[in-house]
């Protein structure tokens, strides 16, 4: 019971901070995925599932607050979250730098190809919505700051595990490195 506590608790801490906070941060700053970050390197190199279930709440949050760039997020989060999921559990060795950044680089991809298709079938009944290079340029400033934020968080990786260890998010018995 206390591990799902703590969890809810983080995740709501993580999307008020990424929602309140960063998004009234000026310039670039305001599109670091922070949250997106935090749940891929969760669900990558700490092999928790939680993480992919904080992508799929989030874009339900974003959807039922309506604070989206584009409809429907909880579908692009959701397969974001899932590709990530399958990704770290099949593919990329938990271990490696490489594969934390593999793993954060397919998943933002999967948000990327979903957000587009959204805005697509958007453009199809109301083309004067959508501002294709404002998102294209948006998109390949989060894709980027998505791999920094990772790389940051992965140098850490020895605290972050201290830390999900006294938050019982993780077992003592977990080996991630």
């Amino acid at each position: 019971m206390s591990r799902i506590f703590v969890a809810f608790l983080a995740f709501f801490f993580l999307f008020v901070f990424q929602t309140s906070f960063i998004h009234a941060l000026p310039g670039w700053l305001m599109l670091l995925p922070v949250f997106f970050a935090v749940s891929v390197y969760f669900t990558q190199h700490h092999s928790l599932a939680i993480g992919a279930i904080w992508l799929s709440a989030y874009g339900i949050m974003l959807d039922l607050l309506h604070i989206n760039h584009v409809p429907l997020e909880f579908i692009s989060y959701s397969a974001a979250g899932l590709v990530a999921l399958v990704l770290s559990r099949r593919l990329f060795s938990n271990r490696s730098l490489w594969g934390v950044l593999a793993c954060g680089a397919v998943s933002s991809g999967t948000l990327f190809l979903f957000h587009v298709l959204i805005l697509f079938v958007v453009q199809l009944r109301a083309p004067e919505h959508v501002a294709w290079n404002t998102f294209l340029n948006e998109s390949l400033v989060i894709f980027l700051s998505l791999l920094l934020l990772l790389f940051l968080l992965f140098q850490f990786a020895g605290s972050f595990r201290t830390i999900l260890i006294k938050s019982f998010l993780l077992s003592k018995k977990h080996e991630t490195f």
